[in-house]
């Protein structure tokens, strides 16, 4: 046996933690002002789900290139579903603002 079930069970935890932290900086990325900050990490994931494709565009089939594609771009796909809802709650709160300041 080349890994312990120890080893494998804290590898699978020690991802899970670096896969929190990425949602979580994501999350305080998406809420600074300059929108395109929020963006940096679904397009940098996006571009390392895409190597892999790259890789296989000579040999198989397009369905294996079209699932390697998806599977390889999930985390893009979390990604930006973080950064659209934040998104939107900024702007919603941005014209509740606008509201208050023009009912004074």
């Amino acid at each position: 046996m080349l890994f312990s079930d120890g080893l494998i069970i804290f590898m699978l935890c020690f991802l899970l933690a670096v896969m929190i932290g990425i949602c979580v900086l994501e999350w305080f990325l998406s809420k600074k002002e300059p929108w395109w900050l929020g963006l940096l990490l679904p397009v940098l994931f996006f571009l390392m789900g895409t190597i892999p494709v790259l890789n296989l565009i000579a040999g198989p089939s397009v369905g294996q290139v079209l699932l390697t594609f998806f599977l390889g771009n999930v985390p893009t796909w979390i990604l930006l579903s973080i950064y659209v809802v934040n998104r939107q709650k900024l702007k919603k709160n941005r014209e509740l603002e606008e509201m208050k300041i023009k009912d004074l």
